[in-house]
């Protein structure tokens, strides 16, 4: 739910291409796992157990740039 917000306000109510573009990015990088959890007939009970630690990189990566470009946009 939070990524849902986060893209959200960041397409609705932000004028900067970059906290959009890093907005989109954490979505992406969110919804890959989802979609192969959800998919999978063999999956863990949670995400939380099935998801790989590359995509928990990704998504930790996708936003420390939604932070700093919404940081960037709040300065200048």
């Amino acid at each position: 739910m939070p990524v849902v917000i986060a893209l959200v306000t960041a397409l609705t109510r932000v004028r900067d291409r970059a906290v959009r573009g890093a907005a989109l990015f954490l979505a992406l990088s969110f919804a890959a796992p989802l979609l192969v959890w959800l998919t999978r007939p063999d999956g863990a009970p949670s995400l939380s157990q099935d998801i790989h630690p590359a995509f928990v990189g990704l998504i930790l990566a996708a936003s420390a740039a939604l932070v700093l470009a919404g940081a960037r946009a709040r300065r200048g």
